[in-house]
């Protein structure tokens, strides 16, 4: 009989059980699927920090963690939730909610949809340190008598910005996957045959196949900056402070470059106003714009547009002093402080829904990148004809209720920026901050505030959850494997859990991550992670909100698992 029983239950379990505690893990499955995880969903953790006051201060801003209402199966959000899926869209404060909710409860067009729209480009221009370009329009829709007068962002004194950035616009847009593919159709129309665009094999899909395709339409050249063979992390600086793997990929007949602030993988922060000043260095030095042949002549060229108003007769001509370097921020913006003057760079991109607004995207151009495509930008040609500002990038209508979101993400700055200022918050200061009474009006040095609480929260739960994993002998994490130079976006594999796997029994348990590609496939496929095995990378992504007793439950459960 007992031979029997192994005959039939044992044997056919043989393979599954060459993985190491291959029982104790189904066990802990069928446990956790039955709610029987002594962490449970109530489970609350003594670890605290001197900043965990300051993180549940913050966390009382967003309603997704105190919502009570929902019951059942239908139950989103609730401060019983652990919420590590920020890298796809963070949560959302309660002033940023209401501002889009009382732009579509009074809807005007040409009045309020206008210094909406107005208010989102200046908080994002605050944002990023850039200054307003002098005789450019800073607002463009037209005045209900149909005419396109519009103020100007050169009315605004600089006194009002408290900062003295790159003068540039920021266009407002859909996404930054669709602002990016817009600048790249751009460039096909400028770029010439042999051309080189530089692409980051770190970076998401949305900053690769734009420039891939332009380079197709215009029959130039794609150089890829690959992976530091040895480290499989993007490359770093050298000793003589210069960026060897890409400075050979540089050259007279370089166009565009385009860098990724940010891997939504590897969450390695890399060093943009290095790399940009290295592209700078060695293309001057190359002698660009350089010479090429056309139509059987050597021609010296600049890379610029021409543009001519066949109305007025009058026309333009934009010069880049080198390649156009775009930056992919967006998995940047959320957790560090951006400053394209100090980076030097012509284009920085952003999503404002992963950077606690709504879904909506922006772009940042310097005003000599945008007059070089001026003429190739994608808007009518009747709309505020002569201008290289926003409005010759934005199509169509404005989305109202995006823009009023928007400016209401710099009420929250604010609010984080008045709580930077009680540091370190002492138990019982406030019981509760709210985001929609801000106390102060919002200039850059609140801005550089409020980052660098952001920063500062975020740095323990971190820094916990990094030692934790590390001390995981069947754990891989991708990028850094401490706190230094990253954002707090951990991917990692296993090598006997599924991803897919964790992810489900995570939701079951009131911990909310992700499992894929995240569009970055080519990145996973340098890496060598076995996509189709593992259903991609487990990723815990976090920001300033998550406390160290969200890391400390994720631990547990983690550690019930077998993990």
């Amino acid at each position: 009989m007992p031979i029997i029983l192994f005959i039939i239950i044992i044997l056919p379990q043989l393979p599954a059980l060459k993985t190491t505690n291959t029982y104790n893990q189904r066990l802990n499955r069928w446990l956790l699927r039955n709610k029987a995880f002594p962490g449970g969903t109530s489970f609350e953790s003594p670890g605290r920090d001197d900043d965990e006051e300051a993180r549940l201060l913050v966390r009382s801003c967003f309603p997704f963690f105190a919502q009570h209402t929902n019951t059942g199966d239908n139950m989103y959000g609730g401060p019983e939730w652990v919420f590590l899926e920020n890298a796809g869209g963070t949560q959302v404060p309660q002033c940023v909610v209401d501002a889009s909710a009382e732009s579509m409860s009074w809807r005007w067009r040409t009045e309020l949809g206008r210094r909406q729209v107005a208010d989102a480009r200046r908080f994002l221009m605050l944002l990023l340190n850039v200054q307003p370009a002098p005789r450019e329009p800073h607002a463009e829709e037209p005045h209900a008598d149909g005419s396109n007068r519009s103020t100007t962002a050169a009315t605004m004194p600089e006194s009002e910005w408290g900062m003295v950035g790159a003068q540039g616009h920021v266009v407002l847009g859909a996404s930054a996957s669709s602002l990016l593919r817009s600048l790249a159709l751009a460039y096909a129309a400028v770029l010439r045959e042999d051309d080189e665009v530089v692409v980051c094999e770190w970076s998401h899909e949305a900053h690769i196949s734009p420039w891939l395709e332009a380079a197709r339409l215009a029959n130039a050249t794609v150089r890829w900056w690959r992976l530091d063979p040895k480290t499989k992390e993007p490359p770093t600086i050298d000793a003589n402070g210069e960026w060897p793997s890409l400075e050979r990929l540089l050259g007279p007949k370089t166009k565009v470059v385009a860098l990724t602030h940010v891997s939504n993988i590897l969450g390695t922060i890399c060093d943009v106003a290095s790399q940009t000043a290295a592209v700078r260095r060695v293309t001057r030095k190359a002698g660009w714009p350089g010479k090429q042949h056309e139509k059987g002549n050597l021609r010296s060229r600049s890379f610029k547009a021409h543009e001519h108003n066949s109305d007025t007769g009058s026309s333009k001509t934009g010069l880049l002093a080198g390649p156009a370097v775009v930056v992919d921020g967006v998995a940047f913006v959320a957790h560090r402080c951006v400053d394209v003057a100090a980076l030097g760079v012509d284009w920085y991109s952003l999503s404002c829904y992963k950077a606690f607004g709504p879904h909506a995207g922006a772009l940042y151009g310097s005003v000599e990148a945008m007059e070089t495509l001026a003429a190739s930008a994608p808007n009518h040609a009747f709309v505020e004809p002569g201008s290289a500002g926003p409005a010759r990038w934005e199509l169509g209508t404005h989305n109202q209720e995006a823009a009023a979101g928007i400016a209401a993400i710099g009420e929250y700055f604010a609010t984080l920026a008045n709580l930077a200022a009680i540091s370190p918050v002492v138990s019982g200061t406030a019981a509760k901050v709210d985001s929609r009474d801000p106390g102060r009006s919002l200039d850059r040095s609140s801005v550089v505030a409020a980052y660098e609480l952001i920063e500062r929260l975020e740095r323990t739960p971190t820094a916990r959850l990094l030692e934790y994993l590390a001390s995981r002998p069947r754990v891989t994490v991708l990028g850094s494997p401490t706190v230094e130079n990253r954002v707090p976006t951990i991917s990692l594999v296993h090598s006997s859990y599924q991803a897919t796997e964790v992810v489900e029994l995570a939701r079951e348990n009131g911990i909310v991550c992700r499992h894929g590609t995240f569009l970055a496939p080519r990145l996973l496929s340098a890496l060598d992670v076995p996509l189709e095995e593992h259903g991609g990378v487990l990723r815990f992504s976090l920001v300033h909100y998550n406390t160290l007793s969200d890391v400390e439950r994720l631990i547990e459960f983690l550690d019930f698992i077998g993990f």
